[in-house]
């Protein structure tokens, strides 16, 4: 009695040389000769392999038998973008681009935002400086006196520097940033700087931070005479001395 047939129609529908050993009742050997057989057949007859749909995108692709169980995606990127939908992923991808920007945060902290962080120790009670205490996320200089995080955003977080810097990718992480520390309860203040070492600049930015500090110290947050940033995130470049 020749299982030939059987023997091949089971391994086309992807079974194991231990299922068809328990389905047809032959020998493993006889299994193996007939499968090892079906590898040698062209790709046009479907011989040694079978085609499966893509679990992200959906097309179809073909597999050899070896890989049917572990070939799922056409592509690299559909599987990763298939497995970064997943919770287990989300977190990790926030987690990376949490140590990413903090990474990034403390290579690219310019002379301008270290003397700014150095006047803001001098004048204020309790100030931290690169502290990840917004769920993660960190803010260049923490005013605790006045619950104020002050963000120092360089050229990088407005124009392309380098080939594989994505302005995109730093404003959403500015987005996310701003959302937490509000959600802490303290007020973002951005200050924009596109220049390079200016120690005057970095001074009258100052004057309108204490100036701005001044006026939450005597019990009011009004902004009308547009001279002060509000606490929304408003960039002090464009309030008035």
């Amino acid at each position: 009695m020749t299982y030939k047939k059987e023997i091949r129609k089971l391994f086309n529908k992807g079974y194991s040389y231990k299922q068809i050993v328990k389905v047809v009742g032959c020998a493993l050997s006889t299994v193996s000769y007939y499968c090892n057989k079906d590898r040698n057949y062209n790709h046009e007859e479907g011989k040694n392999g079978i085609y499966i749909n893509c679990k992200e995108c959906g097309v179809s692709i073909y597999v050899k038998r070896s890989r049917v169980k572990t070939k799922k995606f056409c592509s690299v990127s559909c599987g990763l973008i298939y497995r970064n939908k997943l919770p287990k992923y989300k977190e990790l991808s926030r987690i990376g681009g949490l140590k990413s920007a903090a990474n990034q945060a403390m290579e690219r902290r310019s002379k301008n935002e270290k003397l700014f962080a150095e006047l803001c120790i001098a004048q204020y009670q309790t100030v931290l400086v690169n502290k990840p205490i917004f769920n993660g996320w960190d803010a260049d200089v923490i005013i605790e006196d006045y619950k104020i995080a002050v963000l120092w955003n360089g050229k990088w977080h407005y124009k392309k520097i380098t080939k594989k810097h994505s302005v995109k990718q730093v404003q959403n992480r500015d987005i996310i940033k701003i959302n937490e520390i509000k959600k802490a309860g303290y007020a973002p203040y951005i200050i924009k700087d596109l220049g390079k070492c200016n120690p005057g600049f970095v001074e009258k930015e100052f004057n309108k931070f204490k100036k701005y500090t001044n006026v939450l110290r005597n019990g009011s947050n009004d902004n009308s005479t547009g001279s002060y940033p509000v606490a929304e995130g408003l960039t002090p470049s464009s309030a008035t001395n």
